[in-house]
């Protein structure tokens, strides 16, 4: 139809490994959004030659096809898909390698594309170590010093990462309507929200972590938007 509008994605094929994961993450979120407002997305096909994977010799190596970081860093960088990447690398080793993430000081706070690492404990239902690795992080990324940032902050993304971490919760996958769950700065905090509700936070210690939407008890680690717009209460058990 000579009407059709078309949404052209980003011409991948010349790209470097970094900038083509990041691109992956928004033309996967903008399709569906283009969808349901009847425009198509024509997105060009990526092709390399070689479909290795990398070994454990190279996997935290600088290599030539990543600009800033290593292939540890990005292997996380699938937000869209969280779930795929578990299945795909398996929950067993995928709970592993975060943990190596954080043991032997692979993290690197600034650069954002890795923001979301100590989040993903929550996609296999290990909420307490999530709390663990945000709570490290805060406390040794963010100092009231010269050079107290750990990377540029980048369009203000180090300090929404702190701004959200304060509040409990982070938006893995920006663009969806989901949070995963952390742990709050304070005992009680209150949201006021622009439809003049409320959203109120608060945390308590408990034996053991787990979080409740008003009197429900949440299942999963994670809230939605709405959650937030109509001015629920969000409890977190804490150990």
């Amino acid at each position: 139809d000579k009407h059709e509008k078309h949404i052209s994605a980003w011409y991948l094929a010349q790209k470097k490994a970094d900038d083509l994961i990041i691109s992956a993450s928004p033309a996967c979120i903008i399709e569906p959004i283009a969808r349901r407002l009847g425009v198509k997305c024509v997105c060009t096909e990526y092709d390399r030659e070689s479909g290795a994977f990398l070994d454990e010799d190279n996997y935290l190596k600088k290599t030539s096809f990543i600009t800033e970081g290593t292939p540890c860093h990005y292997s996380w960088f699938v937000p869209q898909d969280i779930p795929g990447l578990i299945k795909f690398v398996g929950r067993e080793l995928f709970e592993e390698r975060l943990d190596l993430m954080f043991s032997e000081n692979r993290y690197w706070h600034g650069n954002e594309p890795g923001n979301q690492i100590a989040y993903l404990y929550d996609y296999i239902g290990r909420p307490e170590k999530c709390q663990a690795a945000v709570q490290e992080i805060m406390r040794t990324e963010y100092r009231n010093s010269p050079g107290g940032l750990s990377g540029n902050d980048d369009a203000g993304q180090l300090s929404a990462w702190y701004v959200f971490s304060c509040l409990g919760f982070y938006p893995v996958c920006p663009g969806s309507a989901e949070y995963a769950l952390g742990i709050p700065s304070f005992d009680k905090i209150i949201v006021h929200l622009e439809n003049g509700r409320d959203f109120t936070i608060v945390k308590k210690p408990a034996s053991e972590t787990a979080f409740r939407l008003g009197c429900r008890s949440l299942k999963r680690p994670f809230i939605t938007h709405s959650d937030i717009t109509r001015g629920r209460r969000l409890t977190f058990l804490c150990e």
